[in-house]
C-alpha cells in the first residue's frame, strides 16, 4: 500500500473511532475541519504539479480562518492568535484575526520561551485564564505581548497549550474585548480538543512544506528543461531544439498540404566584429540580433540559434512569396539601426537563405536544411545584406 493509501486508511479508522464516541462541539467541528483540510492539500497538490503560483501557507491560514469562523458558538472572542515554536526555542505568532480594526501584536512577533509565562504554560499543559488583562499589565509592565494585546482594545484572555504526542506544538491565544469574558468551562472545552487541533496543526505544516517542495521540484524541472532547449547567450532555441522544431513542423506540412520555408540567417562580417570589437562586442551583436529576429516573427513562427553566428527561422505555411516578405522584413529591422553594445554602436547586417518546401518534399530534414544553406552560401557570394531563395 502506497503513502497515500495508508496515510487515508489511517485517517479512515480514526474517523469511525470517532463516530464511535461521544465528541465535544469543538472536536466534531475539528473532525470537519480535518476533512476540509485533505480537500484543501489535495488541491494545492495539483495546482503545484502544475506549476501555478501556490502559496504554500494558505493551507494553514485557512484551517485557521476555519476556526476562527466555527468556534464561536462554542467559546467567546473578539481576536484568536497563533503561535508556534521555532527551532531556536522561540515562540512567533504564525497567524492572527481580529473583529477589531486594528492589529497591534501582528504575524511575525517573536519571544524567547524560556522564563516566559508561556513556558509555564506548555510545561503544564494546562489553559491560563486572565480575565481582566488591563490589571495583569499593571502587575507585568514589562509584558510587551499583554500591552499589544491591551491597545488593541482585549481586555481577557484564554491561552492554551497545543501539544502533539507530548510534543509541544505552540499556543492558541483566545481574546475577548470585555473583562471576565471566560470561565472554567471555556477552559475546559478548549483544552479537551487542543490535542485534535494540535494535530491538524502540524499536518497543515507538513502539507504546506510538501506543496511548496512540490512547486520548487516542478520549477526546478522547468528551468532545466529550459537550460537544455535553449541557447545560454541568446536564449532562443537551442539548435538540437530548432531542428525537432523544424522536423516537427515539416511533418505537418506534409499532413497538411502546406509549403513551409526554412531559412538559414548569418550575420555579416561577424569575425571582423569579433576582432575588433572583443568577444564582449561579438556577444552583444549575437543577443542584439536573436531579439530583433524573435521580436519579428509570430507566435507560431520558430527562431533558433544554430551555430556560431548563425539562425535558423521556420516559417509554417509560407510559400516564395511569403518567404521574401519575411527576407525583406528581417533584413531591413537589423540593419536599420545600429546594436547597442558596452563598446558602443555597432551597424550589422544579415544575409538569409531560405528553402521553400512544398508538402510532397517535406520529409527529409537533412535535405531541406543543406537546400538553405546553399541559398545562404550564394546570398553571401552576391553580396552582404543578400538573400536568395530556392524552392524544393
Amino acid at each position: 500500500m502506497d503513502d497515500s493509501k495508508e496515510r487515508k486508511a489511517g485517517e479512515a479508522s480514526t474517523e469511525s473511532q470517532d463516530s464511535g464516541n461521544d465528541l465535544s462541539e469543538l472536536e466534531e467541528i475539528l473532525v470537519e475541519l480535518g476533512r476540509d483540510l485533505e480537500n484543501r492539500f489535495e488541491e494545492a497538490g495539483r495546482l503545484a504539479q502544475t506549476h501555478q503560483n501556490v502559496t504554500a501557507p494558505g493551507i494553514l491560514d485557512d484551517l485557521m480562518d476555519s476556526v476562527f469562523d466555527s468556534f464561536r458558538p462554542n467559546i467567546p472572542y473578539d481576536r484568536i492568535g497563533l503561535a508556534l515554536l521555532d527551532e531556536d526555542g522561540s515562540v512567533r505568532t504564525r497567524w492572527v484575526r481580529s473583529d477589531l480594526p486594528e492589529i497591534r501584536l501582528e504575524a511575525g512577533y517573536s519571544e524567547p520561551l524560556l522564563g516566559s509565562s508561556l513556558q509555564g504554560i506548555l510545561e503544564s499543559g494546562e489553559p491560563r485564564m486572565l480575565n481582566d488583562l488591563a490589571a495583569h499589565l499593571k502587575l507585568n509592565p514589562r509584558s510587551l505581548s499583554t500591552r499589544l494585546l491591551v491597545d488593541e482594545g482585549m481586555r481577557a484572555s484564554l491561552t492554551c497549550p497545543l501539544v502533539m504526542k507530548e510534543k509541544p506544538v505552540g499556543l492558541i491565544f483566545f481574546s475577548g474585548a470585555a473583562t471576565k469574558t471566560y470561565t472554567q468551562e471555556h477552559c475546559d472545552s478548549v483544552q479537551q480538543s487542543s490535542g485534535r487541533l494540535a494535530r491538524l496543526i502540524e499536518k497543515s505544516r507538513l502539507y504546506e512544506n510538501l506543496v511548496d517542495l512540490n512547486w520548487q521540484l516542478g520549477v526546478a524541472r522547468d528551468a532545466l528543461e529550459y537550460q537544455s532547449t535553449h541557447d545560454s547567450l541568446t536564449r532562443l532555441w537551442s539548435r538540437p531544439a530548432i531542428l525537432d522544431i523544424t522536423q516537427l513542423e515539416l511533418d505537418r506540412s506534409r499532413r497538411e498540404g502546406k509549403s513551409i520555408t526554412v531559412m538559414i540567417v548569418d550575420i555579416d562580417r561577424f569575425r571582423e566584429i569579433n576582432v575588433a570589437y572583443g568577444q564582449q562586442g561579438g556577444d552583444a551583436v549575437l543577443r542584439g540580433v536573436a531579439s530583433r529576429l524573435s521580436g519579428s516573427l509570430r507566435s507560431y513562427e520558430e527562431v533558433g540559434r544554430c551555430g556560431g553566428e548563425e539562425f535558423l527561422v521556420t516559417l509554417y505555411a509560407c510559400d516564395e512569396r511569403g518567404a521574401e516578405t519575411v527576407s525583406k522584413r528581417l533584413r531591413a529591422l537589423v540593419s536599420a539601426v545600429a546594436v547597442d553594445t558596452p563598446m558602443g554602436e555597432i551597424p550589422v547586417t544579415i544575409s538569409l537563405g531560405s528553402a521553400v518546401v512544398r508538402p510532397a518534399h517535406a520529409a527529409d530534414l537533412d535535405a531541406v536544411i543543406g537546400t538553405a544553406e546553399k541559398a545562404l552560401e550564394k546570398a553571401k557570394q552576391d553580396a552582404p545584406g543578400s538573400s536568395v531563395i530556392v524552392n524544393i
